[in-house]
């Protein structure tokens, strides 16, 4: 239908500053509440101050088609970019006293952004490093190209500890968080330009002892815990869905695998996602310019998230209170636009389930 598709939320003066940006290259579209509308020209039409929309720009007009919007949806601000990183590939945020951890997985970075001065810091581990979680015992673990690795903030020291996948040059560590004992999850993809499931969830224990948990998968990505730690969620992001498993707390076993929701029907693939207090998901959608907020028990859609950059990889509530949500983007190949590769703070109007430290 389109090769190129981007959707973001915002007034009538920027959907017509986006239109007139493009409008000898493309044709755009605008969805109000239920319906979406095609045209090449916005002499003609009027709308309501402050409705919320959306745009599309595709290499020829759509037909019109109707939009599955829950009326309940929340009103979120549109985001804005912070900070002054544009990063190859930003991924894995977490909050952390008063920071936001992040990787630059391309760019081989580790960043972290003060809420409060905006002061970045940034160690080069000199790999791609897919995710970061801190350690109770201070400093920080990562996962990367050589598998798991602590480093020391201060001197900027890397500390190899385990690779359950070394010698496999085809494969790395992507997207990995703590569950709420302490454990760190992780795993793995395939590097290749046609994907293979070659992948693997792993689990290293505060000994240090490394355990395949799932697989086999081809792009690990996001997984968080309900509040009451009895169901993990995790996404492989070619199957386009959404796998829930139960989880023992104390033994870290998982059981009973399931499909929780099948996301194959909308834009882009599911990337990294957050958790909030009432246990609904923040879902990136890379390649599909938004987050979506998903109801972990009835699977409807609570809020959309749009943004002016199709590479949308993952998100994590932080701040005070855990009120704002931060968003990580990755910079495109080609057709790079302005705002790719930059971090985004938005303010959805609930609060984040908090980040679990690391316990070896």
């Amino acid at each position: 239908m389109c090769c190129i598709f981007w959707n973001f939320i915002g007034t009538e003066t920027q959907i017509k500053n986006y239109h007139n940006q493009y409008r000898h290259y493309f044709s755009c579209y605008i969805s109000i509440f239920r319906s979406q509308y095609c045209f090449t020209d916005l002499k003609h039409w009027r709308v309501t101050r402050g409705s919320d929309f959306r745009i599309g720009i595709g290499r020829r007009a759509l037909r019109p088609f109707p939009i599955p919007i829950n009326s309940n949806r929340m009103i979120i601000p549109t985001p804005e970019p912070i900070g002054t990183r544009v990063s190859l590939w930003g991924e894995g945020p977490l909050w952390h006293r008063d920071r936001l951890l992040y990787v630059d997985i391309e760019g081989h970075k580790i960043l972290s952004l003060d809420s409060r001065s905006g002061v970045e810091k940034i160690w080069d581990v000199g790999e791609r490093v897919g995710a970061v979680v801190a350690r109770q015992g201070g400093g920080l673990a990562f996962a990367g190209d050589h598998g798991i690795s602590f480093l020391d903030e201060t001197t900027g020291r890397v500390t190899p500890v385990a690779d359950p996948e070394a010698g496999r040059a085809g494969n790395r560590f992507n997207d990995g968080k703590c569950d709420p004992a302490g454990r760190f999850w992780a795993g793995t993809m395939h590097l290749g330009p046609k994907r293979s499931a070659t992948g693997s969830l792993y689990c290293m224990e505060a000994d240090h002892s490394v355990a395949r948990k799932f697989g086999p998968v081809t792009v690990s990505n996001g997984l968080v815990w309900t509040r009451d730690g009895s169901t993990m969620f995790y996404i492989d992001s070619p199957r386009k869905n959404i796998l829930a498993f139960d989880f023992d707390v104390a033994t870290g076993v998982l059981g009973n695998e399931r499909v929780a929701f099948d996301s194959s029907h909308l834009a882009g693939v599911p990337d990294g996602m957050a958790i909030d207090a009432d246990d609904r998901l923040w879902v990136a959608f890379c390649h599909g310019s938004h987050v979506r907020c998903f109801d972990s028990r009835t699977w409807n859609c609570e809020a959309e998230i749009a943004f002016p950059c199709r590479e949308v990889t993952a998100c994590a509530f932080g701040g005070p209170g855990l009120e704002d949500l931060y968003v990580t983007t990755g910079t495109p190949g080609e057709n790079v636009e302005p705002l790719a590769g930059r971090l985004f703070l938005t303010r959805p109007g609930v609060k984040g389930a908090a980040f679990h430290e690391f316990a070896g």
